[in-house]
C-alpha cells in the first residue's frame, strides 16, 4: 500500500494554509500550533479524502488539497478552481473553464489523480438525493441502516457517534435502501481501487463514551443520557478475542492429535535438524512461552511439564519428540499475534497506572487488582486511565495494520509525565501494529524529545487568495 508522504491544503478555515511531509520511514509525524489553526479540520480533511467522503468533504471550509505519495501517486481535492495538476496543456477537457461563470459549477467538489505513466483520472461528485418523501425516507433509513434521525435533515450514525446531514448519510449507508438515488456516486475504478487500499483511522478527541446501540438506533436522544465507558465495551470484546482464539487452537489440536500416531508411526528417523543441543532449545522455548500465554488467560497453568531426560536422547525419543515440537509450535502460534498484542498492552497500561495491575479473565476480558488486593472494573478507573487505556487498545486491536492513524489531541486527560512517553508507546504500537501516526497536539510535552518530526500549523500563514 503507498504511504502518504506530503500533505499542502490551501484556505483551509477560508484563512489558512498549511503544508507537512510525512517521510515513509517515519512512524509519526506531529503537528502542532494554538487553537484556531485547524488541526482537528486538517485530520477531518484527510480522513475525508482517502475515504471519499464527498458530503463530509463539502461541509470542509478549504479551497485545494493535494496528497502525494511515495509511488509517485497524487491526488488533489478542489473545491471550484482548477486543480494544478491539471493544466491545459494535458489535452484534457474534462472540466469547465476556470472563467466560468457558473457559480455552483465553480463550487463543485472535484478529485483527480495522477499516477506515472498512467492516465489522468478524476472524479466530480454529485450531492446525493432523492424523490422519497422525507418522512418515508425516514422511515426506510432507519429500518436498512444504522441511524436515527435527530431532525428533519439531521442524523444519529450509530457505528461512529457522528451527526450527519441526509446527503452523508446516503453516501454512506445508500447501497443498502430500496431507494433510486440521484448523483454522481461512481468513482473511476482506478481512483476507487487507490482509495480503497488506503485504511485511514480517525481518533477524536472524545473517545471514552459509546451510546448503547440498541436503544440509540431508534431514540438517541435516550441513547445521549445513558451511555456507558468505551473501556466496559473493550473488556467485552477481549474476552470475545480470548474465546475466538481459543476455539482456532482447538481446532488445530484436533487436527494434530488425530493424525500424531500415524505421523510417529511411518516416521523412522529423527529428521538430521534434530540434534539434542536444538531439542532441548525448543523445548525450553516453548515452556516459557507457556508461561507467557497463562499471563493473558489462554493456558491452563494447572498442566505440568514434563522434563526432559538428562541423560543423552535416544534416536527414536529424538524423532517423537521432533514430531512433538513441530506440532506443539504450530498450536502455540495460533496464540502468538493476540499474545503480542496483549503483552504490549499490559506493558504500556502497568507501566502507566500507579498502584494497580491489569489482569486478563477469559469472562470479562480484562479487570485491574489494586496493590492492596482489591479488584476494579474498567469502568472505575480515573477519566486519564480511562483514555489512556481506550487509547492503546483502540490501536492494538480495532486498528487494521497498515493504517494511517490520525490522533487528535491524545494529551486529555494525561499527566505529564504520561505526556512525555505518549509518543514511545505510538512507536512500540507502530513496530506491533504496522501503524502511522498523524498527531495533532498543542502541548509540547506530548512532543517532549521528538522535535524533529514536528511541524508547526502557524496561524500568520495565510492562504493564497
Amino acid at each position: 500500500m503507498p504511504n502518504l508522504v506530503h500533505i499542502e491544503v490551501r484556505n483551509l478555515l477560508n484563512r489558512f494554509s498549511h503544508e507537512f511531509r510525512f517521510p515513509a520511514n517515519w512512524e509519526f509525524v506531529i503537528l502542532h500550533g494554538p487553537n484556531g489553526v485547524g488541526k482537528t479540520k486538517l485530520l477531518e480533511l484527510i480522513k475525508r479524502t482517502l475515504s471519499a467522503d464527498a458530503a463530509a468533504l463539502r461541509k470542509i471550509p478549504f479551497a485545494n488539497a493535494v496528497f502525494s505519495f511515495d509511488d509517485g501517486t497524487v491526488i488533489e481535492v478542489d473545491k471550484g478552481q482548477w486543480p494544478s495538476i491539471l493544466r491545459p496543456e494535458d489535452g484534457e477537457d474534462i472540466f469547465d473553464t476556470p472563467d466560468s461563470e457558473d457559480s455552483e459549477e465553480r463550487e463543485r467538489l472535484r478529485i483527480t489523480m495522477r499516477t506515472p505513466g498512467k492516465e489522468l483520472v478524476s472524479w466530480t461528485p454529485e450531492p446525493l438525493s432523492t424523490t422519497i418523501p422525507r418522512g418515508r425516507l425516514a422511515t426506510i433509513l432507519e429500518e436498512r441502516a444504522p441511524v436515527a434521525r435527530l431532525e428533519p435533515d439531521l442524523w444519529h450514525d450509530m457505528r461512529t457517534g457522528e451527526t450527519l446531514n441526509l446527503e452523508e448519510v446516503l453516501g454512506r449507508y445508500g447501497d443498502s435502501i430500496p431507494v433510486r438515488l440521484t448523483g454522481n456516486r461512481r468513482q473511476n475504478p482506478v481512483l476507487r481501487e487507490f482509495l480503497a487500499s488506503q485504511s485511514v483511522h480517525l481518533i477524536e478527541t472524545q473517545r471514552l463514551l459509546q451510546s448503547h446501540s440498541k436503544d440509540a438506533q431508534r431514540h438517541p436522544r435516550v441513547a445521549r443520557e445513558r451511555t456507558f465507558s468505551r473501556v466496559t465495551e473493550y473488556s467485552q470484546d477481549l474476552s470475545a478475542r480470548l474465546a475466538e482464539v481459543l476455539a482456532r487452537n482447538s481446532r488445530v489440536s484436533q487436527d494434530l492429535d488425530r493424525t500424531f500416531p500415524r505421523r510417529v508411526l511411518f516416521s523412522q528417523f529423527a529428521p538430521a535438524e534434530a540434534t539434542e543441543e536444538r531439542i532441548r532449545e525448543r523445548y525450553a522455548n516453548q515452556i516459557e512461552l507457556r508461561s507467557a500465554l497463562e499471563e493473558i488467560a489462554v493456558q491452563d497453568d494447572t498442566t505440568e511439564e514434563v522434563r526432559l531426560p538428562d541423560r543423552a536422547l535416544e534416536e527414536w525419543e529424538r524423532g517423537l519428540l521432533w514430531t512433538y515440537l513441530d506440532d506443539a509450535e504450530r498450536k502455540l502460534s495460533t496464540f502468538q499475534d493476540l499474545l503480542e498484542r496483549i503483552s504490549l498492552l499490559k506493558n504500556v497500561v502497568d507501566a502507566r497506572f500507579l498502584f494497580k495491575e491489569l489482569k486478563i479473565d477469559r469472562e470479562r476480558g480484562f479487570y485491574f487488582a489494586t496493590d492492596q488486593g482489591e479488584e476494579l472494573a474498567p469502568s472505575q478507573l480515573s477519566s486519564g486511565e480511562q483514555h489512556e487505556l481506550v487509547l492503546v487498545y483502540d490501536l492494538l486491536f480495532n486498528v487494521k495494520p497498515g493504517s494511517l492513524v490520525l490522533i487528535d489531541e491524545p494529551e486529555i486527560s494525561l499527566h505529564v509525565t504520561w505526556q512525555q512517553k505518549f509518543l514511545g508507546d505510538m512507536a512500540r504500537i507502530a513496530k506491533v501494529a504496522s501503524l502511522r501516526f498523524v498527531i495533532a497536539t498543542h502541548s509540547p510535552q506530548i512532543i517532549h524529545d521528538w522535535w524533529s518530526r514536528a511541524i508547526a500549523l502557524a496561524p500568520d500563514v495565510e492562504a493564497e487568495r
